[in-house]
């Protein structure tokens, strides 16, 4: 799921192998900023169950089927102590509070509990799980009531409006989740994606966190993986390029 400009890029010119093309998020309208709303509004139009990944993770093995066929997936769970969580989500959550008069139910909640979810990977078979994730960032994104506030946080710059992202969808997707009872399925436990990379070896799974994709050696990395296990999509990107 795209919109018009993602489908010529991706399907006309790439030419990456899609069974279905939608340009459905055409029809989306926020700030280009909020980066997370696209695909979170893609997981509440979808009909059957799904795994989304985002761009900078690269699934190298399919998963197994217990991670397959769970209610809910997601990445990992964030949590820390109070000077990680304000310097992640806390500081944007206060200014999200402070300027927009619709705060989600489950915010009101469980927003205070120094946690998130991690959601490089997200999916699931509970449907309506997600469709009322979806809703309560729909209700705090898209409402006419947090219009003005929005306005009034797009105005702190684009580093603001940047990492409000990880409030607006990993925040909210750990607070409604409890607000519903429902844990999702994690494919690493708290802090083994970082500390340890056997597991990440063993899922085939590497996110390329934060500012890492500017890195050199990451991208020499990825390059050297790509040129061996896919030779032909890098020709035909070259070819593109010139």
């Amino acid at each position: 799921m795209t919109d018009s400009d993602g489908a010529r890029l991706l399907v006309d010119r790439l030419e990456l192998p899609y069974h279905n093309v939608s340009t459905h998020l055409d029809e989306v309208h926020a700030h280009p900023g909020l980066w997370a709303y696209g695909k979170i509004v893609a997981y509440g139009i979808q009909e059957t169950p799904f795994i989304h990944i985002d761009a900078d993770v690269y699934l190298w093995k399919r998963l197994p089927k217990e991670f397959l066929n769970a209610e809910l997936l997601v990445q990992s769970l964030e949590q820390g102590n109070s000077e990680w969580y304000y310097t992640y989500y806390g500081r944007y959550r206060e200014e999200i509070e402070k300027c927009l008069p619709l705060i989600p139910s489950s915010w009101k909640k469980f927003a205070g509990e120094c946690s998130a979810f991690c959601m490089g990977i997200f999916g699931g078979t509970d449907l309506e799980a997600i469709r009322q994730y979806v809703h309560q960032v729909q209700q705090l994104v898209g409402s006419a009531e947090n219009r003005e506030g929005w306005n009034a946080i797009f105005s702190n710059g684009h580093s603001f409006l940047q990492w409000s992202n990880c409030a607006i969808e990993q925040l909210t997707a750990y607070c409604v989740f409890n607000e519903l009872n429902k844990w999702p399925r994690t494919l690493f436990y708290q802090d083994e994606f970082e500390l340890s990379s056997g597991r990440a070896r063993e899922l085939g799974y590497t996110h390329v966190l934060g500012g890492k994709y500017r890195d050199r050696a990451v991208h020499n990395r990825v390059a050297k993986r790509i040129q061996t296990d896919y030779p032909h999509v890098v020709d035909h990107v070259a070819r593109l390029l010139s």
